[in-house]
């Protein structure tokens, strides 16, 4: 049941993803005007997020190599990051293929490293 909800978490969030990147797409589209679309600029506090972000999804994926699969309050309490954000980070990375459901455990799904890495 815990697996069936977490799928359909996932597909809500691949479609999110997707209509953000047609946004963003369009919007390079229209703003061409000599074939070359300029690179958008991030500002420095959108940056610093970005950053924050990818250093705490690698915390994540270290913790899941040196621990092995894990569940979200296993992860909370070795990484420190609130469980909420950790939900959120899990759901972006299984997206990515960084991150696999390996089973469940207490009632709660555990994550590991897919097959390979």
């Amino acid at each position: 049941m815990l697996s069936l909800i977490a799928n359909k978490i996932f597909a809500c969030a691949a479609v999110i993803i997707f209509i953000y990147w047609l946004q963003y797409a369009v919007s390079l589209e229209l703003g061409r005007d000599d074939g070359l679309a300029e690179k958008p600029k991030i500002p420095p506090e959108r940056a610093k997020e970005i950053q924050e972000r990818a250093r705490e999804r690698s915390l994540i994926i270290k913790e899941l190599k040196n621990q092995g699969p894990q569940t979200l309050d296993e992860l909370t309490k070795v990484t420190g990051l609130e469980k909420e954000k950790l939900f959120k980070h899990m759901i972006a990375m299984r997206q990515f293929g960084k991150v696999a459901i390996a089973g469940e455990r207490d009632n709660q799904l555990v994550y590991g490293l897919p097959e390979g890495e």
